[in-house]
């Protein structure tokens, strides 16, 4: 059974490793079969982030002339995806490898052309807007880069998970030292308070003491 726990040897963040995947993956897969002509070596930043402008993207890469340096494809990959997911990590990062090395800027033919030659001749296959890696290339991601990387470090978001509103603060009861009156509130107001007089008697509030 394929191990997909991440290296705990490499101590490599969710950033690095797929840096480290991408190069593996121009070098290796890409390069190798690209049109040696539109072909480029991009210099990438890629990173774990929600898609821009798209609610259903897993995976983008933005041509140099959005990245601020004008030098960079940056490369990003939904955070949906955790360890159990590192095939479908590396397929997506394949994918968008491809577009970062289509011509002087990247993303230069959109899906078709170079980049639908090239993604055929690499190992992916299906719908080029949306590929996956045939058998053969997943074996070879696992000879690659899950044996040399281990397995994509990153939990992953749950989607559609809800969000627990927890309590942080408990509220303190204040009581009478005379009578039955008490009150609660937090610990914020409590310390706002000048005058601890029981507005029901004459007697004086205090925080309730454990039996």
């Amino acid at each position: 059974m394929l191990d997909l726990k991440p290296n705990k040897k490499l101590a490599l963040n969710a950033i690095d490793y797929l840096e480290k995947a991408a190069q593996i993956l121009l070098t290796d897969f890409i390069q190798p079969v690209a049109d040696k002509a539109t072909f480029r070596n991009p210099l990438l930043q890629v990173t774990v982030s929600f898609a821009y402008k798209s609610r259903k993207a897993i995976g983008q890469c933005f041509p140099t002339n959005m990245s601020n340096s004008k030098k960079h494809n940056l490369i990003a990959i939904h955070p949906r995806f955790g360890a159990s997911d590192t095939l479908d990590v590396l397929q997506i990062l394949h994918h968008e490898c491809i577009h970062a090395s289509d011509g002087p800027q990247g993303n230069q033919s959109g899906h078709k052309k170079y980049f639908r030659a090239t993604a055929i001749a690499s190992g992916l296959t299906g719908k080029m807007t949306a590929t996956t890696a045939t058998p053969e290339t997943n074996k070879k991601y696992e000879k690659l880069i899950i044996a040399k990387l281990g397995g994509f470090p990153f939990e992953g978001v749950e989607m559609g998970a809800r969000i627990d509103k927890k309590q942080n603060t408990r509220n303190v009861k204040m009581e009478c030292n005379r009578c039955d009156f008490s009150y609660r509130t937090s610990r914020k107001y409590i310390d706002l308070i000048y005058d601890f007089g029981c507005p029901a008697c004459e007697g004086k509030m205090s925080e309730e003491r454990g039996v």
